[in-house]
């Protein structure tokens, strides 16, 4: 049994929240009578779109895998290449942990759609201006 589970849903006009899957949710607290559970509240947005993660994944990722692991002599993995590109293009930030200041990524999968668009821009001028290739061009045999 997943320790977390999520559910998207609407406040209505009197303030009470009606659940897209109304009868999953229901069964979700009817196995949890006399638990206590950690309830979490966020507005909802829009997340990037399925043809925007896949170019991003199989064609953008890729591509600045193959040119760091020219340039620097060894191989990036998609995780190593989509950490730098975040920290390079969307920002880090700093965490206090035992005294120090410790460096951390923000993270792709917290951008809306505008946000996720403006970050592929981003990876898209770089690839444009730094390696003098078109990326609508870059072709890893995607299936997009």
């Amino acid at each position: 049994m997943s320790a977390e589970q999520k559910f998207l849903a609407t406040v209505d006009e009197g303030a009470m929240l009606v659940f897209d899957d109304q009868i999953g949710w229901r069964s979700w607290l009817m196995r949890r009578i006399g638990q206590r559970v950690w309830v979490t509240l966020a507005p909802w947005f829009k997340r990037r779109t399925t043809l925007q993660n896949a170019r991003y994944w199989s064609q953008y990722v890729p591509f600045a895998a193959d040119v760091w692991e020219q340039r620097y002599g060894r191989p990036f993995s998609k995780e190593e290449t989509h950490d730098l590109l975040c920290k390079a293009f969307i920002g880090i930030d700093y965490v206090e942990v035992d005294g120090k200041r410790l460096e951390t990524r923000k993270h792709s999968s917290a951008l809306d759609t505008a946000q996720f668009a403006a970050f592929n821009d981003r990876v898209e001028l770089w690839i444009w201006e730094e390696h003098k290739v078109n990326p609508k061009l870059i072709d890893y045999d995607a299936n997009l």
